[in-house]
């Protein structure tokens, strides 16, 4: 039912709170993640977050779903990479979410997310192309968007959203986003090594 609701093309109050549900339940346990990273949900929550890799979020609550579908999908293949990460495969997630770096867009960061996600479980197949991310990202031409970002160009330094906040803020408030874009954008960094060093090996 969840993922019905998430798969629903217009965003409204019900996307949203389903988005929030799913991405609740999928980082709860390993027994939750299962649960949710069937065939069907990763195929819901991949066809949800495909029209953000052209155009960004339209006001807070928008922005909030948007990183509540991404981080569902992340938690899944982190908690239950066996059944997560073929269906992320099939459905050609990877292909996605380059396409979603590529386009800088704000979807970026989250799509870096999932792809660490994606590539960091050890599986047995992991050669395979057919359900193994590595293998899938490289024949992409995932290493032409993860070189530059390592390197520090296109989304490991756009994908962070700069926020200038209120006009007339305090030097206190600008100081605390100053911080927590920092430290969104090293975790951005470590997503990018992390998703750079599973291609490699």
């Amino acid at each position: 039912w969840l993922a019905d609701r998430v798969a629903v093309k217009t965003f409204d109050a019900n996307k949203l709170y389903a988005a929030e549900l799913l991405a609740v339940l999928a980082g709860r346990s390993d027994d939750c993640a299962r649960a949710v990273a069937t065939p069907g949900t990763v195929d819901a929550l991949l066809r949800a977050c495909a029209p953000y890799r052209r155009k960004s979020a339209r006001g807070p609550d928008e922005e909030e779903c948007v990183e509540n579908l991404f981080q569902a999908l992340a938690s899944a293949l982190t908690g239950a990479p066996a059944t997560a990460v073929p269906a992320f495969v099939e459905a050609e997630g990877c292909e996605l979410m380059l396409r979603c770096v590529q386009e800088q867009r704000a979807a970026a960061a989250c799509a870096l997310r999932v792809l660490a996600a994606a590539l960091a479980p050890p599986l047995a197949d992991e050669r395979s192309e057919a359900t193994g991310a590595a293998r899938r990202v490289v024949s992409a031409g995932g290493l032409k968007v993860l070189f530059p970002a390592l390197a520090g160009r296109g989304a490991a330094r756009g994908a962070v959203v700069s926020d200038g906040g209120p006009r007339g803020a305090s030097r206190s408030a600008k100081l605390k986003r100053k911080r927590r874009r920092a430290d969104e954008q090293r975790d951005l960094d470590e997503h990018v090594v992390s998703g750079r060093s599973s291609t490699a090996t």
